[in-house]
């Protein structure tokens, strides 16, 4: 099986890292990251750069600041593969609960 972990993660951030080190058991991991000043570039960058790649699931990756709940409709309905999203914080949470 192969997993295409995607997002703007940060390899040394601790739950990034713990997740693609556990799916390693087994699983090879493919890694698609983008970072970018801008969050629509990010996006971009990570739907271009998925499309060259051959995974059977993908698994969005968290950041803090990263917002990748527009991502899950837009890659969902591209791939038409699982996806599970790796939902740390909600919008909700950061716009709302964190004030």
């Amino acid at each position: 099986m192969k997993v295409g972990y995607f997002g703007p993660f940060n390899l040394k951030h601790d739950r990034s890292r713990v997740i693609i080190k556990g799916l390693k058991n087994g699983v090879e991991v493919i890694k698609c990251n983008a970072q970018s000043t801008s969050r629509l570039l990010r996006y971009i960058k990570i739907l271009e750069r998925q499309r060259k790649l051959d995974y059977d699931v993908i698994i969005l990756g968290a950041r803090g600041n990263y917002y990748g709940q527009p991502l899950v409709p837009l890659m969902g309905a591209i791939t038409k593969k699982p996806l599970v999203f790796d939902a740390v914080f909600t919008l909700y949470e950061t716009q709302v609960v964190d004030r």
